[in-house]
């Protein structure tokens, strides 16, 4: 004898038999293509486009992602170069300076490579923490000198 979830189940499975048949008759007719895709995406030309855009993209030698690259490359080496280029003119400045001033090269021969006269004993003296027994750079050094 049948009970009602056994009612349930066949009538469940010939509601979905029907359901398919009431599709099959609708798209008996109908083609597979028309109806899986839009008629603008059948397109050639639309094909054509969405093809060479996608390749252009991503699988090209220099696609969209390399290009990127390559201009914040460009960037860096173009802030590194107007760097490079203040550095020479504070460089030359320096240089010119030195070379017309004889107490200044002195100043600075003493101070950045710590020469010193025969007769007298340098000091340096690190105002700033040392890292590893070497100054910080920047580190700001005083001389002292005795005659």
């Amino acid at each position: 004898m049948a009970t009602s979830s056994d009612n349930k189940q066949i009538s469940t499975s010939a509601f979905l038999r029907a359901l398919a048949q009431d599709w099959r008759e609708r798209l008996q007719g109908v083609s597979w293509q028309r109806w899986l895709l839009p008629s603008f995406a059948r397109n050639f030309y639309f094909v054509s486009a969405v093809l060479f855009i996608l390749w252009m993209l991503f699988f090209d030698s220099n696609d969209f992602f390399t290009q990127r690259e390559r201009k914040q490359r460009l960037e860096q080496l173009q802030r590194e170069q107007v760097f490079y280029q203040k550095e020479i003119k504070r460089i030359e400045t320096q240089q010119n300076r030195l070379s017309s001033n004889k107490n200044a090269l002195e100043r600075f021969a003493r101070e950045k490579y710590y020469f010193k006269k025969p007769n007298e004993e340098v000091y340096v003296i690190v105002t700033n923490q040392e890292v590893g027994g070497i100054a910080e750079e920047g580190a700001k050094m005083r001389l002292i000198r005795i005659k």
